[in-house]
């Protein structure tokens, strides 16, 4: 499966697979910089290059999800689905973690 992606008003991709997606996507902090400025990315080393292509919400944090208000807590629904996309397994989790706020409850 090919990840596609939307980016700042252009399409992204094909990506073949994860670690092409991986290495597009460590790239993006440099890439307006010459190529005598760039250096090798340390975190590129942490994104996984296997894994399986999931779709995903891409914007989970505590806003979009509808919790309901009586009886033991539960889940009743994800909103603010304009994010979704097909990404590696572990998109959800990342943004999450990006977009989480830790002064918020």
């Amino acid at each position: 499966m090919h990840i596609f992606l939307v980016f700042r008003g252009y399409l992204a991709g094909p990506f073949d697979g994860v670690k092409d997606f991986n290495d597009w996507f460590s790239s993006l902090p440099q890439s307006q910089l010459p190529d005598s400025l760039k250096f090798w990315d340390l975190y590129r080393d942490y994104l996984p290059d296997s894994g399986a292509i999931k779709l995903t919400h891409g914007d989970l944090h505590r806003e979009n999800i509808i919790i309901s208000s009586e009886g033991p807590p539960h889940v009743l629904a994800a909103i603010d689905w304009a994010h979704t996309g097909w990404y590696p397994e572990y998109w959800d989790y990342c943004k999450a973690l990006y977009t989480a706020h830790y002064e918020s409850e």
